[in-house]
């Protein structure tokens, strides 16, 4: 006990003690309450503390409370207290000594299971036993959020706190993935991938401009194998029975024809639900109206209506290759690829070479023009031996009336010339209008009696060299 020069009063003990007047004047001692030391009482023989009053925290998250406690009076027990005074946890040091009477002591308080709020935790120290005669308390203050109070899930998912990081859940829609459900869900095909969407239902026109945002276009059912895909990408989301649903595929009629939107004809037909649909306008549809989503056929309408949609998104660059040659330009739609060809080339790649068509006129012409010179050349030659033969024929005509094989003078029996005559006969000869000259008679000729006969210029026994028109 120490004595003080000093009149006892009420803070001489710093209010933690009794101050007790000395038989001595002017001297007192303090007379210390549990849980307190020194001279004048000033001392805690067990403090606590943390370095942070106040934490904001998710709910379900579950955090540690950061203690430091300091006790005289050997190793502490710790209580932990919630928000209504409800002892959840109790902690003993074990590392106290009068050497080293510090430490530091981490709890665990969670998980904290309350909607958003702010609550206060109590952490209580005292001396070891079961009725402690003192001891001290430090709190923290916890200020708790819902983490799907901020709307965290898309795409119409729905939000569920968790006991762990990011302490919620989303359970997304059937065409979502990820933390969020941020991601679309995508039916891989080659360098292909397919994306169908019923819980976003657009008229043809948002589809197409959806899909031309992911890098593709509304899907071309242009095989069976695609169709069959899309229809069990359908059933493993949606079910294979239940009501009619409907989806948009890339499809329209601009003219006369149904077309793809890539342009190409519509080849593949067996999936009109009825003749009447290829017969009429609009965009096409795949639904599962009086059929099963294992044989969804194909309808149309204006593409007002709202409806579900299919995308086709590449997974690739399809022109990386450079598959279009000489010059070609390689174009994509969708997971369709086409090559733009250079003037005189033709072909899926620009392979084959064409011949220009002022090229073909020219050539067509210039056999037209070669096949009547050959027509001509041949009539005119024709027409020049005809001529030949024709001015033959009247050389010979006129060779003939000056020598005449028919000519006979007959005198009379007074043997006066004047009473002479001409007298025609049939010659022995024969007279080739083709020749120029005379065959050989075939009996001789005899001299009738009182008559003269005369050949002029004829010998009988010259034979003829005949010559052929060809030569």
């Amino acid at each position: 006990m120490t004595f003080i020069n000093k009149t006892c009063t009420n803070e001489t003990c710093s209010n933690h003690g009794n101050c007790i007047t000395a038989t001595v004047k002017d001297r007192y001692n303090c007379n210390c309450e549990p849980g307190y030391f020194g001279k004048k009482c000033e001392s805690d023989l067990i403090t606590i503390s943390t370095a942070k009053g106040t934490r904001s925290l998710k709910r379900g998250e579950s955090p540690d409370a950061q203690l430091n406690i300091t006790s005289y009076d050997g190793n502490v027990n710790v209580n932990v207290r919630d928000q209504n005074n409800v002892k959840i946890n109790s902690v003993t040091t074990s590392n106290i000594s009068s050497s080293n009477p510090s430490t530091t002591l981490t709890i665990n308080i969670g998980p904290i299971d309350v909607p958003s709020t702010t609550i206060l935790y109590k952490f209580v120290a005292g001396p070891q036993g079961n009725n402690p005669s003192y001891s001290r308390m430090v709190t923290l203050t916890l200020v708790v959020s819902d983490a799907c109070d901020i709307s965290p899930c898309k795409n119409g998912a729905t939000c569920q706190y968790l006991t762990a990081e990011p302490y919620f859940n989303c359970t997304c829609q059937s065409e979502y993935n990820g933390t969020t459900c941020e991601e679309l869900k995508y039916k891989l095909n080659g360098n292909c991938k397919y994306h169908v969407n019923y819980y976003y239902q657009k008229t043809f026109a948002e589809a197409n401009t959806t899909c031309n945002s992911l890098g593709g276009t509304v899907a071309m059912m242009k095989t069976d194998a695609i169709q069959d895909l899309i229809e069990s990408q359908i059933i493993a989301l949606y079910g294979n029975g239940g009501d009619t649903i409907a989806f948009w595929i890339g499809a329209y009629k601009p003219h006369t024809d149904w077309l793809w939107v890539d342009g190409t004809p519509i080849i593949n037909g067996k999936c009109w639900a009825w003749t009447d649909v290829s017969n009429e306008d609009g965009y096409l549809f795949m639904s599962s109206y009086a059929t099963k989503r294992n044989n969804m056929k194909w309808f149309n309408n204006d593409g007002a209506t709202t409806r579900g949609y299919v995308c086709e998104v590449p997974t690739v660059d399809l022109c990386s290759s450079n598959p279009c040659l000489f010059r070609g330009t390689c174009l994509t739609n969708g997971c369709q690829r086409t090559c733009k060809c250079s003037d005189g080339f033709t072909g899926n790649n620009c392979e084959t070479k064409t011949i220009p068509t002022i090229a073909i006129v020219v050539t067509c012409v210039g056999i037209a023009i070669a096949v009547a010179l050959v027509v001509l050349w041949i009539i005119k030659k024709k027409r020049s031996r005809n001529e030949e033969k024709k001015s033959a024929r009247i050389q010979r005509s006129k060779d003939a009336s000056t020598i005449s094989p028919y000519e006979t003078t007959v005198l009379s029996n007074s043997g006066s010339p004047s009473s002479s005559k001409q007298i025609q006969r049939e010659s022995p000869y024969i007279y080739d209008n083709d020749t120029t000259c005379y065959e050989q008679p075939m009996s001789t000729i005899k001299k009738a009696k009182n008559n003269r006969e005369t050949y002029e210029n004829i010998n009988p026994h010259k034979t003829c060299d005949i010559k052929s028109d060809s030569s």
